[in-house]
């Protein structure tokens, strides 16, 4: 997942809002990349056909955190990586 975001208060974390897109209790490893931070996050094993949307909130400080519908792009690796 790419953000475009200014500077963090701590590293973000996504809570998706629908069950079994994502490995919950995996990191999420956060990278910088131009002008933001591209956040992997590990597909579930229990995911049953390729999501076409993820949905969630993704946290980027104590306060304060943003509602995500965004598409997914599907990828080679083991992570769902979707641009925004």
């Amino acid at each position: 997942m790419n953000l475009r975001i200014g500077k963090l208060d701590k590293e973000p974390e996504f809570f998706p809002l629908e069950a079994e897109q994502i490995e919950n209790a995996a990191p999420q490893e956060a990278t910088a990349i131009p002008g933001g931070i591209r956040l992997h996050l590990k597909k579930s094993k229990h995911l049953l056909k390729p999501a076409s949307r993820l949905k969630g909130v993704i946290v980027i400080s104590p306060g304060g955190g943003y509602l995500l519908d965004v598409p997914v792009l599907q990828s080679g690796r083991d992570y769902t990586q979707t641009r925004h």
